[in-house]
């Protein structure tokens, strides 16, 4: 058994352009139902991978992929402006489906990027773009939030009360909360020479960044302090001296400073994208590592396989996730995206299934909460193929963690569990239980919605395996309840 007991292992489903799902929109049932298949098979591998965490894209370019009272619905899902209405919500489908696989889901929000002349122009005559277009910035062809405006951050923060109130979501995944690229033209001028107050330029729109994030954790906790806040943010903080410079920071290329968010404690993870290799890598995690005080997630990049991208070696994702897993105090990697995750090209999915299946981890460490849980009922049987495992689950999970001692004592939750699953059974291979020792079974609940685990004050089991008699597999179980 590992000792590694929390491990994000995250994918993100991309919706924009349809690019994991769905492959087109649709307009009528036969349609529907082929989305929903798609997501099912994609979600399907994502499992045997052994994914545990999925940021799902559920806004981008101001529109959503639920029914929404704030924003239209996505044009990925139905083509815009054909009347057509879902009989089913795409993101419920989404979460339902991913809660069976034990999955928990962060809803990914694109913040600022409002699309292109075209794609706002098309945008129904209630929505925000077309009622408030002079609080947009229009920046080489395309409309954005801008920062610096309160209405941006009240428009974000709406979104996500009813995303909130709506939904069993884990947490919210914010993307692109940021200026553009480069973006020293924006058109934001006058309103630096009325609130600018002394500051940079470059100080005053980190600033009106720092101040939507503030925002946006406040409206996330206010009726929600179980839901996380997190963000995907560029690779690099910002140029190390002795270190390989990079052209492209977060800190000075899109005003974008995670740092302060961890200092004003409004932020309860970090996902750098980190989408390079060697000296570009490596390194860069260390500083990551040292900058950050909370949880640190590291983007990987499988589509970089690819020739037209950055023909990498099929085997440098998996290297570089060995080193991460080498590291203390990584709280796992995402995987950008989930088409790529999957691909048997990429060359990824057999080693990372392998490597994964050596260790079962939980999605995020939110600590372990002592409870009585009526009912469980804990039971033990021995079969031919190993020891057979039952349980009542209650309806504080949809999770379940198994853990095993084999010194004499029931297991307390602190170190790895020895599986996990969504079933209420599970078999112990006997390879599993070595003969004379005293096994101490236990079963937590995982609740997919808050990342809380629930350990039963009572309902564990001791097991002894006597030693078994030649050519046979079984021992005899004497079964204690506590």
């Amino acid at each position: 058994m590992g000792d590694r007991k929390y491990e994000m292992r995250a994918v993100w489903i991309t919706t924009n352009y349809g690019l994991d799902w769905p492959s087109r929109p649709a307009t009528s049932m036969t349609d529907e139902e082929r989305q929903q298949a798609e997501l099912v098979r994609l979600l399907d591998q994502l499992q045997e991978l052994g994914i545990n965490t999925v940021f799902l894209q559920v806004r981008s370019r101001g529109r959503v992929i639920y029914p929404s009272e704030i924003e239209p619905m996505s044009g990925d899902f139905v083509p815009v402006g054909s009347g057509y209405k879902l009989s089913y919500d795409p993101l419920d489908f989404a979460i339902k489906e991913c809660h069976k696989r034990g999955m928990v889901v962060h809803a990914w929000v694109a913040v600022t990027p409002m699309g292109n002349d075209k794609q706002v122009n098309n945008m129904p005559a209630w929505s925000y773009p077309q009622k408030h277009r002079s609080e947009l910035a229009r920046y080489r062809r395309s409309w954005y939030l801008d920062p610096a405006k309160p209405s941006s951050t009240e428009l974000v923060c709406s979104v996500v009360r009813e995303l909130l109130d709506r939904y069993a979501l884990a947490g919210i995944h914010l993307d692109y909360i940021r200026y553009p690229d480069r973006a020293k033209q924006f058109p934001d001028a006058d309103e630096y020479r009325q609130q600018g107050g002394g500051k940079s330029l470059d100080e005053w729109r980190r600033e009106n960044i720092n101040r939507m994030v503030r925002g946006i954790y406040k409206a996330t906790k206010e009726e929600h302090p179980e839901v996380l806040l997190s963000a995907s943010v560029i690779g690099t903080y910002d140029n190390v001296p002795g270190l390989r410079h990079s052209g492209w920071t977060a800190l000075n290329e899109a005003w974008q400073d995670p740092v302060a968010w961890c200092r004003d404690s409004v932020i309860d993870f970090v996902v750098p994208m980190m989408y390079a290799r060697g000296d570009r890598f490596y390194p860069f995690v260390k500083e990551w590592q040292k900058i950050l005080n909370v949880p640190l997630v590291v983007g990987l990049a499988p589509y970089m396989v690819l020739e037209r991208e950055g023909n990498w070696p099929k085997t440098e994702v998996m290297e570089q996730i060995h080193y991460l897993d080498s590291l203390p105090n990584i709280a796992g990697i995402a995987l950008f995206r989930a088409e790529h995750a999957v691909s048997n090209g990429i060359g990824l999915v057999a080693p990372l299934k392998e490597h994964w299946a050596k260790e079962a981890s939980l999605p995020l460490d939110r600590g372990v909460w002592m409870d009585w849980l009526d009912g469980q009922d804990l039971t033990i049987e021995g079969h031919h193929d190993g020891l057979h495992v039952t349980w009542h689950g209650s309806s504080r999970g949809q999770l379940f963690a198994l853990y095993l001692s084999s010194d004499g004592i029931i297991p307390n939750g602190v170190g790895a569990p020895y599986l996990i699953t969504t079933k209420e059974e599970a078999i112990i291979p006997w390879r599993a239980l070595q003969p004379g020792q005293l096994i101490g079974i236990k079963v937590s609940e995982y609740n997919l919605s808050t990342h809380l685990e629930v350990l039963p004050f009572s309902g564990g089991v001791f097991y002894y395996r006597e030693e078994a008699p030649l050519g046979t597999r079984e021992g005899a179980e004497k079964e204690v309840s506590l």
